[in-house]
């Protein structure tokens, strides 16, 4: 199951209700939340249940998720995602304002 929500501008309390569906419906495997004007801290739940137990998500997308500036909080999350989850095979984290250090921080869990 696709779920698309790309360019809906519906922020953290969207992102939130998100996470509970995952947690619900473990048919999704494709979750596409990019232009989505979340904030870090918006994300932290939907990366919380994505890296637990009993989701199928294959592809995610969290480009323009988040604002430039937000970037490194962005990456410690998705990397304990990326080392939990198992089902996960496809990332985008384009346009998330990443440097060198978010890059560095991401090596280990990309490995």
């Amino acid at each position: 199951t696709h779920v698309l929500l790309s360019g809906n501008i519906f922020g953290g309390e969207g992102c939130v209700e998100v996470a509970a569906t995952l947690q619900l419906n473990t048919t999704i495997t494709h979750l596409d939340l990019s232009c989505t004007h979340q904030t870090s801290q918006s994300v932290i739940p939907l990366c919380t249940v994505i890296a637990g137990n009993g989701t199928s998500i294959r592809h995610l997308d969290l480009s323009r998720t988040v604002p430039p500036s937000e970037g490194g909080v962005l990456v410690e999350h998705v990397s304990r995602l990326l080392l939990l989850c198992t089902t996960l095979t496809s990332l985008n984290l384009a346009k998330c304002g990443l440097t060198d250090s978010c890059i560095r921080g991401l090596g280990p869990s990309l490995s």
